[in-house]
């Protein structure tokens, strides 16, 4: 258990902010987040901004039971105190380039003003690059 808290730890510093805030460029093509991820679901890039928000998680823990695979280019916020919550059972395979990176930051873009990314699983398809 120890080990994954620290690679929660490592992946909140990490993925906390970037450079570009991409609420600039929000549009209403953002798709809310408000329900647990409990079959295999594949989040696309679906604004055609690539500075906007693609996805907003709106609950304080999104639980994943099941594969949640993101696609290059997304940009995925956290309302205040959020976080994603990966169990037994599921994976998150969030794989983007070096031209389209896969983004996580909170909506206040602060540091600190989301919870992260909880790995609780030894699943071997768990993947976060660029």
């Amino acid at each position: 258990m120890k080990k994954y808290l620290v690679f929660l730890l490592a992946l909140t510093l990490g993925f906390s902010c970037t450079k570009e805030d991409p609420t600039q460029g929000s549009t209403s093509a953002t798709i809310e987040v408000t329900k647990d991820i409990t079959t295999e679901t594949i989040w696309e890039d679906v604004t055609e901004d690539p500075n906007a928000i693609d996805y907003l998680i709106k609950q304080p823990e999104l639980t994943v039971t099941a594969g949640l695979i993101i696609k290059p280019g997304v940009i995925v916020a956290f309302e205040s105190s959020s976080k994603i919550y990966v169990k037994s059972g599921g994976f998150l395979q969030a794989i983007g380039a070096v031209a389209k990176p896969i983004r996580f930051t909170g909506v206040l873009f602060s540091e600190g003003s989301w919870d992260g990314i909880l790995f609780n699983t030894p699943d071997l398809h768990n993947e976060l690059t660029h």
